[in-house]
């Protein structure tokens, strides 16, 4: 849990404060805003209203900045994907070959799936098998592979 003077609402902070520099501590916006929690624009707008007096250094936080505006991501709709096989995964399409035991989806990104056209096709190639078993192993038609 914070301590007790990161917890204090702003009458609170403010009292507290007063007692503080009354001690004859060093105040300065930085030591107040991690004394009590706060950030260096909120610490500003806290010692000018006690009376506190700033350097003319301290001005640089006396204007918070406005908010930088959020990137709006744009959720991929049923018209982007009709086939269920397809999901959206970190902003890029994802195919969904399965699912493991624990309930993660595996598959492949789609703009890696133009290296899979430079690899030959095989048939009935279980790629769980190794090597040197499958080329004992005849395929469904009695076929070795070679």
């Amino acid at each position: 849990m914070q301590p007790r003077r990161h917890r204090m609402r702003q009458q609170q902070r403010r009292q507290s404060a007063l007692g503080w520099i009354q001690s004859g501590a060093t105040v300065t916006i930085k030591t107040y805003a991690r004394r009590y929690g706060v950030d260096r624009y909120t610490a500003y707008q806290d010692l000018t209203a006690l009376g506190f007096p700033l350097p003319a250094s301290a001005q640089h936080w006396a204007h918070r900045p406005p908010p930088t505006p959020r990137r709006r991501c744009t959720p991929a709709t049923d018209t982007d994907y009709p086939d269920t096989d397809w999901i959206v995964l970190d902003g890029r399409p994802y195919f969904v070959a399965g699912y493991t035991p624990g309930g993660f989806p595996y598959g492949i990104f789609e703009d890696e799936m133009h290296d899979l056209d430079e690899l030959p096709y095989v048939p009935d190639c279980d790629i769980f098998m190794p090597d040197d078993q499958r080329a004992r192993t005849p395929d469904r038609r009695g076929h070795h592979a070679q």
